[in-house]
């Protein structure tokens, strides 16, 4: 399975002639798209893999990545996720999921972020009007996926999400779509596919003054930032000690070029991970992401903490932590 795997992120380092098809055409997409905060990657050990998390989860995050992963998890499972962003942005995330036996596996999700309150200001009161505004952003959503198969898997995600800045709201329904493939080749082989943020475009809603003009409450509408995902993982290398993951992953987004991504985890006995990975064709990422994790078992549950930083040309790192609880389930690449 090793040359089949080398052979698929061969393909998708080669990709440039699909660039060059649909390059220009992404970049005149940016800014088409709203609630960014969606394209914000949850889960530290998927960022520390540079994002390759259509493939590649293993606890309760692959909600928000992949819904059809969580036909593959054995036993229930709660992630909790911090990300200190830039500029004083805060994004906390929580995923649960759980089996219903005979029927499926069911996960809820929350994403939401924040700042703290910010001051008002106008051209000719640069320094605050002595008014305050709140901005926040919110995606709830709530899964189902059934294994179809003993190697396929099927997942639907529907989600609320919501904006409010300072009088304006901003209310949209997506859906996420899943699929995942699982090889009999005794390494854990995963070809997956999603369909993220799939919806219609929506308007925001609310009355705005300037300081000099009349009140506005007609706004352009928008979609949200979908993203189809295809990707791939496997185990390149296992014995008793050692364990090598790798993954890799193609991004057509709708608001963007196509982006490429590869990322690798290197296991020392199932306990202590370290990470890495890098993504192509997305200029202000160009340095590659790191992590690490540590895993055991604490009062008959399995616990993960992995922690990712991330780079943003100009911004700086970023950091995120995770924090999963399950109980006892074994290796799940």
């Amino acid at each position: 399975m090793k040359p089949i795997f080398l052979v698929f992120c061969f393909s998708l380092l080669t990709t440039p002639l699909f660039a060059q098809l649909f390059g220009d055409l992404g970049s005149n997409r940016v800014a088409t798209s709203s609630f960014q905060f969606l394209k914000i990657g949850i889960g530290a050990r998927e960022a520390a893999m540079a994002e390759t998390g259509v493939s590649v989860s293993a606890d309760a995050n692959t909600l928000f990545w992949n819904p059809a992963h969580i036909a593959w998890l054995p036993t229930a499972s709660t992630s909790f996720s911090y990300n200190r962003w830039y500029a004083d942005i805060y994004q906390t995330a929580l995923a649960t999921v759980f089996q219903w036996e005979e029927i499926g596996s069911f996960g809820f999700s929350f994403n939401y972020l924040s700042t703290d309150p910010m001051e008002r200001r106008t051209t000719f009161q640069p320094f605050g009007t002595g008014e305050k505004f709140n901005y926040y952003d919110l995606a709830a959503g709530v899964t189902y996926a059934r294994q179809m198969t003993q190697q396929f898997t099927f997942g639907l995600t529907g989600k609320l999400i919501r904006e409010q800045l300072a009088e304006v709201s901003y209310t949209a329904y997506t859906l996420d779509l899943g699929m995942t493939y699982l090889m009999d080749d005794n390494r854990g082989t995963r070809l997956a596919i999603a369909l993220m943020n799939f919806g219609g475009r929506y308007k925001p809603e609310g009355t705005v003054t300037p300081p000099d003009g009349d009140p506005v409450s007609r706004f352009q509408d928008y979609q949200a930032p979908s993203n189809f995902r295809i990707g791939m993982s496997t185990m390149i290398y296992q014995d008793d000690i050692h364990q090598i993951l790798g993954a890799a992953q193609l991004n057509h987004p709708n608001d963007g070029a196509e982006n490429y991504a590869i990322g690798a985890e290197y296991g020392f006995m199932d306990l202590l991970f370290l990470r890495s990975g890098l993504k192509l064709n997305v200029e202000e990422q160009s340095i590659p992401s790191f992590g690490l994790g540590f895993r055991r078992e604490l009062l008959s549950f399995d616990i993960r903490f992995d922690y990712a930083a991330t780079h943003i040309s100009p911004l700086g790192l970023a950091h995120r932590l995770s924090l999963s609880m399950s109980l006892p389930q074994g290796d799940l690449r």
